[in-house]
């Protein structure tokens, strides 16, 4: 492989780990983990989807019990997005990606455009 080219891919490596966008996803996501309320509302969806998930081995999807299983999971997860921590963490994921989006658009639309040729 061409050393410049190395050379340019580890400069953008680093671009992007020093960069703000970086920093705010990385330090979301520390707080998020080591946020004991995340935590457990995490854990009460998992909960709620593996029970979801039960009710529609036994249930039709269309059933009381099915709609009830969904609905209570539905309020879990709501109840951990209405966390703040975790609309920061979210914002700072959506910025990131839209970040790496722009990247890989703009190192690889020449091939997106000739239909994945790589040579």
């Amino acid at each position: 492989m061409n050393e410049e080219l190395i050379n340019k891919a580890y400069n953008l490596k680093e671009a992007i780990n020093v960069s703000l966008t970086m920093k705010n996803l990385l330090e979301a996501e520390q707080e998020l983990e080591n946020n004991d309320e995340a935590k457990i509302l995490s854990y009460k969806m998992d909960v709620e989807a593996s029970h979801y998930s039960d009710i529609l081995k036994i249930y039709p999807s269309d059933s009381k019990e099915a709609k009830e299983a969904q609905h209570k999971l539905y309020l879990a997860k709501k109840e951990l997005d209405e966390l703040e921590v975790v609309k920061k963490y979210n914002k700072a994921y959506k910025e990131a990606k839209l970040l790496f989006n722009d990247i890989n658009r703009i190192l690889f639309s020449k091939y997106m455009e000739e239909g994945c040729n790589i040579k």
